[in-house]
């Protein structure tokens, strides 16, 4: 009986380099805020992605490279959003916006 093969496996990922913790993890990178150059946060690896998490990312939000490189924390992110007219015209995508909704309801972006 043959068996057949996943077309995802054949695909390889290639993880981020970094600094490996004593647990073999890679560790959190640490940003400074984009927005208001005060706030110091760290932003966490996500095992199953491969990659860091795009929650603090203001390109994963507006969708635009021009703003991938820029990292907001999270008081900075929940004053666009309560700030809507700026909102609604950085945010474009409206599943980026239900996204982030979401996330704020459920308290991901707090302290």
């Amino acid at each position: 009986m043959k068996t057949k093969i996943n077309q995802k496996s054949k695909i390889k990922k290639t993880p981020v380099k970094s600094e490996k913790g004593k647990n073999g993890l890679l560790e959190p990178k640490e940003v400074i805020c984009s927005n208001c150059k005060k706030a110091r946060f760290f932003i966490r690896f996500v095992i199953p992605k491969q990659s860091y998490s795009l929650k603090n990312n203001l390109g994963y939000w507006t969708q635009k490279k021009s703003n991938s490189k820029k990292e907001y924390c999270n008081q900075c992110i929940l004053a666009l959003f309560n700030n809507k007219s700026l909102y609604w015209k950085t945010v474009k995508s409206l599943q980026c916006r239900q996204q982030m909704r979401k996330y704020i309801y459920d308290k991901k972006f707090s302290d």
